[in-house]
């Protein structure tokens, strides 16, 4: 029987067919809150970044994601946790909020003085992409 978490407080993993994203309460990293105030939640996906990044990814990008290469977080801004449906799945969980917050927030890059580097792209309504502190491979990748 597994241990109880003492102060364990709910955050959500987001599955769609090969891909899987975390969201978690946006008061979790205060440092993304400028990019989309007053939005409740963000989901943070990993991904190689010019496949991740691409608006209809094609061969070139796939082959690229083959091979380690700078990777990227798409940090997407939520009123609302999404629902399940069809081929996605969204699974509440609920865990230790310093531990985690901790975790992903490391997975950020940062400058020298350990200030979140600026988003290689954003505009988009409530999302933006931040370069990742690793690079991707297909030995760590979104699932890992």
């Amino acid at each position: 029987v597994p241990a109880a978490c003492p102060h364990a407080e709910p955050f959500h993993l987001f599955a769609a067919d090969w891909h899987t994203e975390i969201l978690v309460p946006s008061d979790w990293l205060p440092e993304l809150q400028p990019l989309a105030p007053g939005l409740a939640w963000v989901a943070l996906g990993f991904g190689q970044r010019d496949f991740f990044m691409a608006e209809r990814p094609g061969v070139a990008e796939a082959l690229a994601a083959t091979v380690p290469s700078p990777a990227v977080i798409r940090a997407q801004f939520l009123a609302s946790v999404p629902l399940s449906r069809g081929d996605v799945e969204v699974l509440a969980l609920r865990g230790n909020r310093t531990g985690l917050a901790g975790f992903l927030a490391a997975a950020f890059a940062r400058d020298a003085e350990g200030r979140l580097a600026p988003p290689v792209q954003s505009g988009l309504p409530a999302r933006a992409f931040l370069p990742a502190a690793r690079r991707y491979s297909l030995a760590y990748t979104c699932n890992s």
